[in-house]
C-alpha cells in the first residue's frame, strides 16, 4: 500500500509499505478510496499547486458523477 506524504517541485514523496519514495512527475493523478478526504487537496493547494478535483474527494455519490467529473477535468487538460 503507498501513501503520499509530501509534494514538491515535480516530485512526490509516498510511503510505500514502510520505505520512503521519490517519484518524479509531470501530471500526477491520484485515486484513493471511497471516503470524501480533501486534505491532500488542500495541501497540494497550500504549495501552489493546480488540482483538479473528481469523484468522492468531493463527497460520496454514485459512479456517474465520478466519471462524469474525471471526463471534465481530463478535457480541460487539453
Amino acid at each position: 500500500h503507498t501513501q503520499p506524504k509530501k509534494v514538491q517541485d515535480h516530485v512526490i514523496i509516498v510511503d510505500r509499505e514502510g520505505t520512503e519514495e521519490t517519484l518524479p512527475f509531470d501530471l500526477l493523478v491520484l485515486a484513493q478510496g471511497q471516503i470524501a478526504d480533501d486534505a491532500l487537496a488542500k495541501a497540494l493547494q497550500d504549495c501552489g499547486k493546480e488540482v483538479l478535483e473528481a469523484g468522492d474527494c468531493l463527497g460520496a455519490r454514485t459512479i456517474f458523477y465520478a466519471v462524469q467529473e474525471a471526463f471534465q477535468a481530463a478535457y480541460f487538460l487539453l
